[in-house]
């Protein structure tokens, strides 16, 4: 093997023409011995040469796995970044804010004063349509169907101004020499009454009395009529003219005044 492979002097024209006709794994081999013995001639040179490369190395791995500084989140750099505001602008803001939350609470305010005052209209337009209904069925209704109606209400109001009537009358007609049957003096103001002069009693407080029955309907009232019947008196003085005044006081009633 030659050792012009690793000479620093010039090559010769022979030397150059014997490497070059010489197979690749054989340049190779010259190549490997030469550098070896070049490395133990300068032994120096070949520590610092070492040296060298692994100072690189160290660099090159020092630099590679070097821990580099966290990275911060976007949410973290974001408010790491953001300046802080100025007290002028947070004032700004803060009054802007109630001046929004002033403006919208008088918006509500507002709001629910119109929808109370819906619901009151609304109320009032049904309370005024239910009479309206009511007044109307009472209107179309019978005197006798009305008086039905608060039949109940009638008997806890009367019902003792009737039984006491009811018990005088059934003594008297089975007795005349009795009293003849009174009506309480319930007292009325209205303005249409016929009032019975010997009774002291008009015909609005008659069927009070009468309603007191709790039963208060035609067929009662017809009945109650003819056991007054003036004919039935005939010939018995102050009994005969007492019976005719309830007799017309009764039928006063049944003519369609039980409304009035």
């Amino acid at each position: 093997m030659s050792s012009r492979f690793w000479s620093s002097e010039p090559l010769t024209r022979e030397e150059r023409a014997r490497r070059a006709n010489l197979p690749y794994a054989e340049r190779q081999a010259e190549a490997r011995a030469a550098r070896e013995a070049y490395d133990q001639a300068q032994p120096d040179s070949r520590a610092a040469r070492e040296a060298y490369d692994q100072a690189e190395s160290d660099s090159r791995s020092e630099t590679w796995y070097q821990e580099s500084p966290p990275r911060r989140s976007r949410t973290h750099r974001s408010h790491a970044q953001a300046p802080p505001a100025s007290s002028g602008n947070s004032q700004f803001f803060q009054g802007s804010t109630q001046a929004k939350n002033a403006k919208q609470q008088k918006k509500e305010q507002k709001a629910q004063k119109a929808a109370e005052k819906k619901h009151r209209q609304e109320a009032r337009r049904a309370a005024e349509e239910e009479a309206r209904k009511e007044k109307k069925h009472f209107e179309s209704m019978s005197q006798w169907e009305y008086a039905k109606k608060w039949s109940t209400s009638d008997r806890d109001a009367y019902g003792n101004a009737f039984d006491d009537f009811s018990a005088s009358a059934a003594a008297f007609i089975k007795d005349n020499t009795q009293e003849f049957p009174l009506f309480k003096k319930h007292g009325c103001a209205r303005n249409n009454c016929v009032r019975g002069e010997i009774l002291g009693v008009c015909h609005h407080e008659v069927e009070m009395t009468l309603r007191g029955s709790g039963v208060f309907d035609e067929k009662m009232m017809k009945k109650e009529r003819l056991r007054w019947h003036p004919d039935r008196w005939t010939g018995k003085g102050d009994l005969q003219i007492k019976a005719n005044e309830l007799f017309q006081l009764i039928q006063r009633i049944i003519d369609g005044d039980v409304n009035a």
